[in-house]
């Protein structure tokens, strides 16, 4: 029966049978690669897509091959010498390069590795082409040589092509059994395709017997019927296991499908769960109540047994405090209780990474054994740790954890942890969002009676400066009347002096013409006349000192009548500094900015003033350069006055705050500047503002700057407060630790206690609230020396205070063993105060 086989395949019949047989198996096999191809580019991962296409191509390169042998075939077919020396070459080519594509289609180390695979493949290809050529053109020439026509089978090139196939059916065996040896579970795709490869190897090798004569020859000449039987065998197998390897990848797709169908139904409760718990937790704007639904709608949604939201103390990021615990079984009263952050290695963990920390496994540390002791459990479990981040800010921690069961908490579970804690962290920043928004519409509402008041006070204070002002101006108005008066007889005295001056200096004059003529009438009337001559001589010395005398009066009367008409100047800028002073007392009526400039301006009248003052003051021109400055502004500048002037006030001094200041008062014209400067080794406080708007009403004319040497106050203050703050940062520590561990006792989460150690631990916590109020009143102190307090008020319940305030003394009442009796009206009238001043 095998024979009868062997000698159908060798028949012409059967050649035909066998190319028909070959196509329709690697059509079926190429439909089903190219399927699971298109099935697999977005569904399916890289290696079971890259699998699908190599198979694909290789396929499509087989039946291209095989197209080809079968045009060639028709071809040839009208010759039998153009048969016998083109068909047996190209037939043993293209099984060479056949198998060549099915060892890298179905061998997993060269399909894996694309460069390396498809080189040798290409290797291959064009060698088996070059093979071809260069033996077709020796095979042709033996059989142009003429006689009856050789078998292909009888020479040696078609040991070459045997020997080249068994090669390469025993490379991809060895890679496929390696390949299987190491993968556990077995792939029946690998396993199929190791036995192809096997059956290939069998029918080369009986090929290659029947070559030798260890078997019997073929029927016909120039056919491999051992290597048709083997491929006719082995290619169905090859279709076999890419048809196995996606059957295996649809059923891997299905059961992800399950997987993904129940995470989905997961989901779905978890979002369900997510609505309920957001609608629950953005009811109010509450600070105390969004954390206490916040508790009970994050454990409901999560199946917790405790949950509980701590945050950080404010100013503070070593401190956590648990704001809302929910535990339905928890015992004791459930105090607020804050503790260290370096207590809780887990919770300092999730905060410094800003990652969810999640431990489901129960674990008996002190750590968690303290943590779910906070929660109100006994027992340790799982445990969720989710840090509550607000703009990479850390506001707290949200805790979740199973004591009393155990239960782990699954994945969906922990991701629905994660959203809920945003939602969390949004309704935790919008309720102190409100409640900030509620302090600061007090406060400003506060601010804006005080600047009322402000207002009220500087404009009472002009008024009274605007009638003294007057006052002065009266005086100044007779003192410049008697003045005028004076320098009106001056003048009429001055102008008889001159008048009598012009007649001496005319007499002189003549007297020393006639002394002239007498000298010239010496010789004749020398007697007669020199006793004349010397009573003239003498009247003229006379006259000379008489004018000299009268020389003395004219420069007094000139001094006089200089200094009437800076009395005179005087007055105008005393009339000019009434006016500004009259225009600066409307203008303060409609802005409470600005006076102290105008009034500088006005009182800046001589530089004689500016000596007087003790501060610095620094005048500038609408140029922005100094007109003026008095000698204590330039010493405490280091300089002189001569060098300041005719300066750009932007050059007074290098420090960037004195810049910045004359650049902010360039840009609001009518509001005044307070700054501190750096001279050297002196502080000084610069107040800069504006002057008076000249009469035009048109532009100012300049600026003032007052500085006040502060060095001794700021030296002073900066001691203070260092020391403040070092006693500060030395007693909170150890306050904090003791108040955390007595209401972690008086909360009885430890244990139970007994009145007499309640009694005792509740004096120590109101020991220690005592001091701390202390120490916050030692602050505030410093605060207001230096100018730094802030007031933020409130409408407070007058009844609460006044009940706060006696529980707070009531450790100190049953020290003394005092009673206090509080009678108040039901109804009291609220006050606005600031309640963390009290």
């Amino acid at each position: 029966m095998l024979s009868n086989a062997l000698s159908i395949l060798s028949s012409q019949a059967g050649s035909f049978i066998y190319n028909l047989i070959v196509l329709l198996v690697l059509d079926a096999g190429l439909v089903i690669a190219l399927g699971q191809w298109r099935r697999g580019r977005d569904a399916y991962p890289y290696a079971v897509t890259n699998r699908a296409r190599v198979q694909a191509v290789a396929l499509i390169g087989m039946l291209g091959l095989r197209g080809l042998l079968v045009v060639a075939a028709l071809i040839a077919r009208g010759s039998p010498e153009t048969t016998v020396v083109w068909i047996p070459p190209l037939e043993r080519a293209i099984d060479v390069v056949s198998l060549g594509l099915l060892a890298w289609a179905f061998v997993p180390v060269l399909r894996d590795r694309v460069t390396h695979g498809l080189g040798l493949v290409v290797i291959n290809t064009v060698a088996a082409g070059i093979f071809y050529i260069i033996l077709t053109a020796i095979w042709n020439g033996q059989v142009t040589q003429g006689g009856a026509l050789p078998d292909y089978n009888g020479s040696g090139q078609a040991w070459v092509w045997a020997i080249w196939g068994i090669g390469i059916a025993i490379a991809a065996m060895a890679l496929l059994t390696r390949d299987l040896a190491e993968e556990v579970p077995r792939s029946p795709e690998q396993s199929l395709s190791l036995v192809a490869f096997g059956i290939l190897l069998l029918g080369y090798g009986l090929h290659l017997l029947t070559l030798g004569g260890l078997l019997p020859p073929y029927s016909f000449p120039n056919v491999t019927t051992w290597t048709r039987l083997g491929q006719l065998v082995a290619y169905p197998l090859f279709v076999l296991a890419i048809y196995q390897g996606t059957i295996a990848t649809l059923s891997s797709k299905s059961e992800e499908l399950q997987g993904l169908s129940k995470t989905s139904m997961e989901q779905i409760k978890g979002l369900v769960s997510l609505f309920e718990a957001s609608r629950r937790i953005s009811q109010s704007l509450d600070l105390s109540e969004v954390l206490e639904d916040s508790a009970q709608s994050v454990a409901q949604a999560l199946g917790a047994e405790q949950c509980a939201i701590a945050l950080l103390e404010d100013g503070q990021t070593t401190q956590l405090r648990l704001a809302a615990i929910h535990n339905p079984t928890r015992q004791g009263r459930g105090e607020a209780v804050a503790f260290p952050l370096s207590e809780q290695q887990a919770i300092k963990h999730a905060l410094r990474r800003e990652r969810q920390v999640a431990l489901n496994e129960r674990d008996d540390s002190p750590q968690l054994r303290l943590l779910f002791s906070l929660m109100g459990s006994e027992q340790t479990g799982p445990v969720i740790i989710q840090p509550l981040v607000h703009h990479d800010s850390p506001l707290g921690v949200l805790i979740a954890g199973n004591g009393t069961s155990g239960r782990s908490f699954s994945v969906s579970e922990t991701q629905l942890c994660r959203t809920l804690a945003d939602q969390v962290t949004v309704a935790i920043e919008n309720a102190r969002t409100h409640h900030d928004l509620e302090t600061k519409a007090q406060q400003l509402a506060w601010t804006l009676r005080n600047q009322e008041m402000e207002v009220s006070k500087q404009r009472a204070a002009m008024e009274a400066e605007l009638k003294k002002s007057r006052e002065e101006v009266a005086l100044f108005a007779q003192r410049l009347y008697e003045q005028e008066t004076a320098a009106e007889g001056n003048k009429k005295a001055m102008e008889e002096a001159r008048a009598r001056l012009a007649t001496l200096e005319e007499a002189a004059k003549k007297s020393r013409t006639a002394l002239q003529q007498l000298s010239q009438e010496k010789d004749t009337q020398i007697q007669s006349l020199s006793a004349e001559a010397k009573t003239h001589s003498a009247e003229l010395k006379q006259l000379e000192s008489e004018r000299e005398t009268l020389r003395e009066k004219i420069q007094v009367l000139e001094h006089e009548a200089a200094e009437a008409e800076l009395l005179a100047v005087a007055l105008a800028q005393t009339r000019e500094r009434t006016r500004k002073l009259a225009r600066a007392v409307r203008r303060a009526q409609r802005s409470p900015m600005g006076a102290q400039a105008q009034v500088v301006s006005g009182s800046a009248g001589t530089q004689t003033v500016l000596e007087d003052l003790t501060c610095g003051v620094i005048i500038g021109d609408s140029d922005g350069k100094i007109s003026r400055v008095n000698t204590a502004a330039a010493q405490m500048l280091g300089t002189s006055p001569d060098t300041l002037v005719s300066q750009p006030l932007g050059q007074v001094t290098r420090d960037e705050r004195w810049n910045k200041a004359i650049a902010e008062l360039g840009g609001q014209s009518n509001s005044m500047v307070i700054t501190t400067l750096e001279v050297s080794d002196r502080v000084l406080r610069a107040t800069i503002s504006p002057m008076a708007a000249m009469p035009s009403g048109e532009r100012p004319e300049g600026s003032v700057a007052i500085l006040y040497d502060i060095t001794a106050e700021a030296a002073s203050q900066q001691a203070r407060d260092e020391f403040v703050a070092s006693l500060s940062q030395e007693l909170r520590t150890p306050m904090t630790s003791i108040t955390g561990y007595t209401d972690l006792l008086l909360g009885e989460s430890v244990g139970l206690i007994g009145d007499m150690q309640r009694k005792f631990l509740q004096r120590i916590k109101a020991n220690i609230e005592r001091m701390n109020s202390m120490l916050n009143d030692l602050i505030g102190v410093t605060a207001i020396d230096a100018g730094q307090l802030e007031i933020r008020t409130t409408v407070v319940d007058m009844s609460e205070v006044i009940e706060d305030s006696i529980i707070g003394a009531r450790a100190q009442l049953e020290e003394k063993e005092l009673t206090l009796e509080l009678n108040l009206p039901e109804q009291m009238p609220p006050v606005e105060a600031d309640t963390d001043c009290a």
